[in-house]
């Protein structure tokens, strides 16, 4: 799979070097996201007597709902002036202002397994994600529509004890404010966090049964340079 990934950055990097006019974009943006990993409403009771509830699913991170504003940066080459494939650099920093969490415990009344609620915002660190992929676009009139899919690395606790791969998915658009150079620039980013690894952890590579999203909405503005321009 590295091997994969390391020859096709490689080749992106040679059709890039050897094309008549390469184009580059810069787009910095505010951020809104939404992240979590509770996907439904209620989260699931379960009887003390089910097998279920002796499985480590149940000891799988607490559940979590989080709010952020952040800044989401993007650098994109293409491999020709008007060309519809090239190599997306992405950044994404994403400070929570509201964050609730779901801890697991036994509610002595319906003998089930049951869920308490928590305020956690102060507990929280800004999440931080670099992204590394293909980019495709085309035009709507002067309008520039593009989506990116990259590789993404990221942590919510500035790397100090793990770090976290997925999958990032960007859809976007351009529309010119200027002639030539500047775009006003606008988009929506799903990260798809599957893997956490833990850093300096004697026991364990991996969080068992880790998944979150992070979803939401960004606009800025691009910049142009390259290519015919």
């Amino acid at each position: 799979m590295r091997k994969t990934l390391l020859t096709l950055l490689i080749s992106l990097i040679a059709i890039t070097a050897v094309s008549a006019s390469p184009e580059f974009y810069i787009r910095p943006g505010f951020l809104v996201t939404y992240d979590t990993n509770v996907f439904s409403s209620p989260l699931p009771q379960i009887s003390l007597d089910d097998h279920f509830s002796q499985s480590n699913w149940l000891n799988s991170p607490e559940y979590i709902k989080r709010w952020e504003l952040g800044l989401f940066l993007d650098t994109d080459i293409f491999f020709a002036s008007d060309g519809i494939t090239g190599l997306s650099v992405s950044f994404m920093m994403n400070a929570p202002i509201a964050s609730t969490s779901y801890e697991r415990h036994k509610n002595d009344v319906t003998d089930l397994i049951d869920y308490k609620e928590r305020n956690s915002l102060d507990e929280q660190d800004p999440a931080f994600s670099f992204g590394i992929g293909p980019i495709f676009r085309g035009q709507l009139g002067k309008t520039d529509l593009g989506i990116a899919i990259r590789l993404s690395a990221g942590s919510y606790n500035l790397f100090r004890d793990s770090f976290n791969l997925g999958l990032q998915v960007e859809p976007y658009l351009l529309v010119p404010i200027s002639e030539q150079h500047w775009f006003f620039s606008c988009g929506f980013v799903f990260d798809a966090h599957f893997y956490n690894f833990l850093i300096g952890d004697p026991e364990k590579i991996y969080t068992d049964y880790f998944f979150r999203l992070t979803v939401g909405g960004y606009a800025g503005f691009a910049f142009r340079w390259g290519g015919d321009v």
